[in-house]
C-alpha cells in the first residue's frame, strides 16, 4: 500500500510540474507574440 502511495504522489508531482512547464511555454509564447507585434509597429512608424 505504501508503495501504491509513493506511485500516485509522483505521478501527482509530475502532473504539477509539467502543467506549471507547459504554463511557461505558452507565456513565453505569448509575450515574444507581443513584443515581435510592438516592434513590427514600431519600424512600420519609421
Amino acid at each position: 500500500m505504501v508503495f501504491a502511495a509513493s506511485i500516485i504522489q509522483t505521478v501527482i508531482k509530475a502532473v504539477v510540474i509539467g502543467a506549471v512547464a507547459f504554463g511557461g511555454i505558452l507565456f513565453g509564447k505569448h509575450l515574444r507574440t507581443k513584443k515581435n507585434a510592438k516592434e513590427a509597429l514600431e519600424n512600420n512608424d519609421k
